[in-house]
């Protein structure tokens, strides 16, 4: 029952999330994701699910979390809200809500004084140990066992003779707790207030504490990595914007976490963490200041050169999948999905003319892909996701009154009005000195910065295919990869509107 009702905590806390969110924010979101916002459709999900083991009721409820959580990672306005639902368990009050739920306990608890004679009078029930008494007993967690059950029964300002004897207390606990057997051992006793094994508690911190300080000596070396690669003289050149910021991302990134990491080493930090292990058993994810701990990995300097930056609507356990063994055959899962979020956004007619020219041969290369000539989709998003760059350097030309560049004719103007011949792609994203317009990662970049991935990996493979170099393209898994990146190019022209 207890997981059952941790579990309605769960999608209560995700329905409430999507429906916090604004109209437009919905519609981005998959319909099943979606529809949970309306309260009757979510019991009804939650009646068909229920049905099933409470373990893998848990696992689906946990994925949509992780969902939600993954599609605004990179959202400064939703990010918060989305760790709220994540992580709704790991705020205080939340947990007191939880557990208070799970046992049914509602009433406040309004501890009078009383005298603690064994024989004469009766614990009433707002002296009986409660949620709350079990939170607060946290703080003086690591009394030794008997001084930890004497506080505790001070704490209901129950008044203790001097002489009771050990059994005394024993028998006092019995009354408070509720607890129908006879108990002599001050350490069960203090196990049983807090809910949990005490030294299972302090071997979890000692383990935690050790995991902790090894992560916190990789992201040490990581970043010392990314600060040596930054220093050499290359990245001083135009071609090599893209990866200079996203190496300065990684170590700004780093910097912050390093200093998180040592902050939550402090066994004062650790200990709340802990605790809410062992009442809620969730092991799946680290937390600091209501932050989820990022796999190291992700900002190894390999990683700062590879195609798979466009990748923004994986689960996170696929995304740690491709990032580590660049393994691709993950993709194909969600091109449905894709597919049809891709066909939504294109038809909610938010774009110019200029932009939306292209969304019929969007829908030609998804027609024709479905038609089982991948090959054919796959040339044609390629043509499509390049023209879209275009026409969003053109749109920025003129929004931004730059003169000195002629995308019509390919000419760009230098300070000094020296002209460079604009003919590729390459071109046009990295010998252009374009302003910062885009406004990503919390922060405002140029066009190098945005999309310079495409100049790289993408660029290669894209050459290869049109040229008629690569003949083994036609897989689901490029197709997979254009659909994500054709959302990432859409993305950054609302974020240099």
């Amino acid at each position: 029952m207890a997981e059952l009702s941790r579990n309605k905590l769960r999608l209560e806390a995700i329905s409430n999330f999507i429906a916090s969110l604004s109209e437009n924010e919905q519609n981005k979101l998959p319909k099943k994701l979606s529809e949970l916002a309306d309260k009757e459709h979510a019991r009804n999900f939650f009646k068909k699910i229920s049905k099933k083991n409470q373990t893998e009721v848990t696992e689906i409820l946990t994925g949509k979390m992780l969902d939600l959580y993954n599609r605004f990672k990179n959202k400064e306005d939703l990010m918060n809200k989305s760790y709220h639902c994540l992580c709704c368990f790991l705020k205080e009050e939340r947990t007191i809500c939880e557990t208070q739920v799970i046992s049914n306990t509602q009433q406040k608890s309004s501890a009078t004084s009383t005298e603690a004679t064994i024989n004469s009078n009766k614990i009433t029930n707002n002296l009986i140990w409660q949620v709350k008494d079990q939170n607060n007993s946290y703080e003086y967690i690591d009394l030794v066992p008997k001084e930890f059950c004497i506080k505790a029964l001070r704490a209901k300002e129950i008044k203790l003779d001097l002489s009771l004897k050990d059994r005394d207390y024993f028998r006092l606990l019995m009354k408070l707790s509720k607890v129908d057997q006879e108990i002599q051992d001050f350490n069960q006793w203090k196990n049983i207030l807090l809910g949990f094994d005490y030294q299972k508690f302090k071997d979890k911190l000692e383990e935690h504490k050790r995991q902790l300080q090894e992560y916190l000596q990789k992201a040490t070396n990581i970043l010392q990595r990314n600060r040596s690669e930054l220093n050499k003289a290359k990245f001083q050149k135009p071609k090599y914007q893209y990866m200079k910021f996203k190496l300065q991302y990684n170590i700004n990134l780093l910097n912050e976490w390093v200093e998180l990491t040592k902050s939550q080493i402090k066994e004062n930090n650790l200990k709340p963490f802990v605790i809410r292990q062992l009442v809620f058993g969730d092991n799946s994810f680290e937390v600091i200041n209501n932050k989820i701990l990022p796999p190291l990995n992700i900002f190894e300097i390999n990683h700062s050169t590879t195609q798979f930056e466009w990748i923004e609507f994986l689960a996170i356990d696929d995304y740690n999948k491709i990032i580590e063994a660049e393994n691709k055959n993950i993709l194909p899962k969600y091109i449905k999905a894709l597919e049809t979020r891709l066909t939504k956004t294109i038809d909610q007619d938010l774009y110019p003319l200029e932009i939306s020219k292209h969304f019929r041969y969007i829908k030609e290369a998804i027609a024709t892909y479905n038609n089982s000539h991948i090959a054919a989709a796959i040339t044609l998003l390629l043509r499509e996701n390049e023209g879209l760059v275009w026409e969003i350097a053109q749109y920025i030309v003129i929004k931004y009154n730059l003169k000195n560049i002629d995308l019509k004719n390919g000419l760009y103007y230098d300070n000094s009005n020296n002209i460079t011949k604009i003919y590729s792609l390459y071109g046009l994203i990295i010998f252009i000195e374009w302003p910062k317009v885009f406004k990503a990662n919390n922060t405002q970049v140029n066009f190098a910065q945005r999309l310079g991935y495409l100049t790289i990996d993408y660029r290669q493979e894209r050459n290869s295919i049109l040229h008629g170099s690569k003949t083994d393209f036609d897989t689901s898994e490029k197709y997979a990869e254009l659909l994500f990146t054709c959302f990432d190019i859409l993305k950054s022209f609302h974020e240099a509107k």
